[in-house]
């Protein structure tokens, strides 16, 4: 459950927001902060790329999706409750605090929140799907139908140079 949340809470994730240094042609790169985040961040990666190949394949990312959702809904009624959320939030807070993260109580209700589309307290299957899909079409930007290395750092890049 902690590792492939990755695609939905880190996909939409939890690390402090921090400055990116430029090199002397402007182009943009990380610190050495952000390249251990990144780094920390490689496992979930590695378990979600089931062929190995260093690419996220759209399917892939669907598999890991759907058995992050499976892990979330507790009680097997194909809704991620408030009281399965709480939980969720519990483990994600956890995992950070060994990451030296810190995210608040309130950022992380936001950001599920966001997932939760219709707005009506629970997460269905679809609205985690949809925002999942949603967050890898945007990271996709050669739009191939997979996410490389290139992409996902940038999207890593991108996610946590704004603020919190």
């Amino acid at each position: 459950m902690r590792r492939l949340l990755f695609l939905t809470v880190l996909i939409s994730s939890a690390v402090p927001s921090f400055s990116f240094a430029k090199d002397n042609g402007g182009e943009r790169h990380m610190t050495k902060t952000q390249e251990r985040k990144y780094e920390q961040r490689k496992p979930d990666i590695e378990r979600i790329d089931l062929n190995k190949d260093g690419i996220l394949q759209q399917k892939e990312v669907k598999a890991g999706i759907q058995s992050k959702f499976d892990e979330m809904d507790l009680d097997k009624d194909s809704l991620i409750s408030k009281k399965e959320r709480k939980k969720a939030i519990a483990v994600i807070k956890k995992k950070n605090r060994k990451s030296d993260t810190q995210l608040s109580d309130q950022r992380l209700n936001d950001r599920m929140n966001n997932i939760d589309a219709n707005k009506d307290g629970v997460i269905s299957v679809g609205e985690y799907s949809s925002h999942s899909g949603d967050r890898f079409q945007k990271m996709d930007k050669d739009k191939d139908g997979a996410i490389n290395k290139k992409e996902f750092r940038t999207d890593f890049e991108h996610i946590h140079s704004r603020p919190h």
